[in-house]
């Protein structure tokens, strides 16, 4: 995502192509910055969503890999559901397969999401489902763990906060 006149994304794209698998024009400048935003105010909404539907489906005894298998080719499928579900030993990449080490931090969560949440405010644009998601990091941050992943948000979905995959012990 890169904003800017066409020359200057030209000359910039030579030295993001090596790095980036695809690489958007959004528009002019600080549009690059806009998309991000944007995306992952709705990535830490997805991710919500998908701590509360795993914590959901485990207590309603649905085994987590059935679940999954389900959501992740229905109607509750997302980036976050493919990429960052919080049960271990379903997806490769989850950060709750290694106790919620970050492969995104709360603190980048929490920051990302509130310059959603400022931008919906200067544009007159109501986000209560940005404001539920943001509310989450905060609480991670203020409990010690802004360092680990931002899918630890499950726990607040779990009456204990006691989930598969989440050992405080082992931080």
């Amino acid at each position: 995502m890169i904003g800017g006149d066409k020359d200057t994304v030209a000359r910039a794209e030579q030295v993001i192509t090596p790095m980036a698998g695809r690489i958007v024009h959004t528009g002019g400048p600080g549009m690059g910055q806009s998309a991000k935003i944007v995306n992952n105010m709705m990535l830490f909404i997805n991710l919500e969503a998908c701590a509360e539907g795993s914590v959901l489906a485990e207590r309603l005894g649905l085994d987590p890999r059935v679940f999954w298998d389900i959501a992740s080719v229905s109607s509750g499928d997302s980036w976050a559901l493919r990429t960052w579900y919080p049960v271990p030993d379903i997806v490769p990449s989850a950060a709750a397969n290694n106790n919620f080490e970050s492969t995104f931090s709360a603190v980048l969560a929490a920051k990302d999401v509130g310059l959603a949440l400022s931008a919906g405010e200067q544009t007159g644009v109501d986000l209560p489902a940005a404001e539920l998601a943001a509310q989450r990091f905060p609480r991670l941050i203020d409990e010690g763990y802004g360092d680990l992943d931002c899918s630890l948000i499950v726990k607040y979905a779990a009456p204990d906060g006691k989930v598969q995959g989440w050992n405080p012990d082992e931080v």
